[in-house]
């Protein structure tokens, strides 16, 4: 970013993803601008969507997930996780957008809060957890079904790679600002394929 700007001002990122989710990142020019757009944040007033393919899908078509996560564990091996007694307010609105039966979904994700991996653990928790999460799994997930869906091959057949860091299927698609004004990140080639493969729809809306 340094080199991009030219080293004339120091640009910050004011929104984060987790390095395995595709999609937008928002970057302030200067400082006083970052500390504008954090505040929207922190006021609630810049709303941002997600998408995901999840597997199962969740019981309800639309709700509130409100359970406080901590981090546990030890180095290397840390996990957020919902504690009720020591964890911190997260809040997650979603809705199911298409579905194909009740074994795989695509959803749009409207986190209230920003905890690491917020939305990760919280679809967990609802036992709906995101395809190709290697440390969320839930209970089930689509990688070891043989399932067959409608007129759908097996959906085994979609070729999750555990070690490739693109195998989430969380997209960060777009932020509204204030304005009204939305910007938008397009889903990438791999996400539209494997939508394609299940045929589940992106509603034009």
């Amino acid at each position: 970013l340094k080199y991009i700007f030219n080293f004339k001002s120091i640009p910050k990122l004011v929104h984060r993803i987790d390095k395995d989710t595709s999609g937008l990142l928002l970057i302030a020019k200067d400082q006083i601008s970052a500390k504008k757009i954090s505040n929207l944040f922190k006021e609630h007033k810049i709303i941002k969507t997600y998408l995901a393919i999840v597997s199962p899908c969740p019981q309800n078509d639309s709700g509130l997930i409100d359970v406080p996560i901590l981090k546990k564990g030890v180095d290397g091996k840390q996990k957020m996780r919902v504690d009720y007694e020591k964890g911190k307010l997260s809040l997650t609105h979603y809705k199911v957008l298409d579905k194909v039966g009740s074994r795989v979904a695509l959803v749009a994700l409207y986190p209230k809060t920003g905890r690491t991996h917020q939305l990760r653990v919280h679809l967990e928790h609802i036992n709906a957890p995101i395809v190709g999460d290697n440390k969320y799994k839930g209970l089930s997930g689509i990688c070891n079904s043989s399932e067959k869906t409608n007129d759908h091959e097996s959906i085994s057949k979609i070729k999750w790679n555990a070690e490739d860091v693109n195998s989430l299927q969380l997209h960060a698609y777009c932020i509204r600002m204030p304005t009204n004004e939305i910007i938008e990140a397009g889903l990438n080639d791999e996400f539209k394929k494997n939508l394609n493969f299940l045929g589940l729809v992106l509603p034009k809306y």
